[in-house]
């Protein structure tokens, strides 16, 4: 199931109510942050978790109206105008799963602690 979304929305300068570069704004399992200001547009990122904004853990295809009317109406505070429709940046899915089992259960945790101090990342070359 989706969890959460991260969009990029392209918006023209003269539009914008109240955003500004050093505000974050948080409501309702929503985050809006402006990541960078040209002379005529303003790239703002909004990332949504679901679960909070639904107030459920099962997210289905139906909630899509929900969840943009919902999206809508709260980026309507902070933009005069209507905007496209944003860029999927991200987005990221959850699976919940009893284990019943207590030593499948222990023995699932012992190999995810393992697994955490070898996650990585790469870096580009000459950085």
């Amino acid at each position: 199931m989706v969890h959460t979304l991260n969009l990029l929305y392209k918006i023209n300068k003269e539009y914008v109510l109240s955003l500004n570069s050093t505000i974050t704004e948080r409501g309702d399992g929503i985050l809006i942050d402006v990541i960078r200001e040209g002379k005529t547009e303003v790239l703002v990122r909004v990332g949504i978790d679901l679960t909070i904004m639904l107030n459920r853990n099962k997210i289905t295809e139906d909630d899509y109206s929900l969840i943009m009317d919902k999206l809508e109406d709260y980026i309507t505070r902070f933009i005069a105008e209507e905007v496209d429709i944003p860029k999927l940046t991200r987005i990221d899915y959850k699976l919940d799963v009893r284990e019943e089992d207590s030593v499948n259960r222990e023995d699932l945790f012992i190999v995810l602690n393992k697994l955490k101090p070898k996650h990585g990342f790469l870096k580009k070359a000459g950085k």
